[in-house]
């Protein structure tokens, strides 16, 4: 079990409790799941207010950030169940392969997020660039072979 990975971002969110009974919640989820998972490493993370004076901004803490994030979707099952309505946050890795993922979470809802390759000066995905190539490629061709054809 050697693979690790970064959390590279988690912005704070608005909680729609504060930050003592977030923390409460979470030792209590935290209880709950211990049983479920077999690797549990949910204690990497915690939760401090971002703001003086205000404890519903909250952000992720951890002492290290490059970890073996194996729960990181109960972590992010858990904001789901905090976050304020009308809110939104995302939690991105970034594996030592390489590999990149995430979650878009909202009240209630997590979404899994995957990297998707753009090229930087248009943004197009690389699988519209492929299919816009692949659509001017085929009109050549079809030109190349009515040549061919009336000759």
């Amino acid at each position: 079990m050697g693979y690790t990975s970064i959390l590279n971002s988690g912005p704070a969110f608005r909680a729609k409790i504060g930050i003592t009974e977030v923390l409460k919640s979470w030792e209590k989820f935290k209880a709950d799941k211990k049983g479920v998972n077999q690797v549990h490493v949910l204690d990497l993370y915690s939760f401090i207010p971002t703001y003086e004076g205000r404890d519903d901004i909250i952000e992720i803490w951890m002492d290290d950030w490059d970890a073996k994030h194996y729960d990181d979707d109960i972590l992010a099952e858990f904001i789901s169940m905090i976050i304020a309505p009308a809110s939104y946050t995302y939690l991105t890795f970034d594996g030592e392969d390489g590999s990149k993922w995430g979650y878009w979470i909202t009240s209630g809802q997590v979404r899994f997020l995957e990297s998707v390759w753009v090229l930087e000066e248009t943004k197009a995905t690389l699988d519209d660039k492929i299919e816009t190539w692949e659509k001017a490629h085929e009109k050549q061709v079809i030109k190349k072979s009515r040549r061919r054809v009336q000759e």
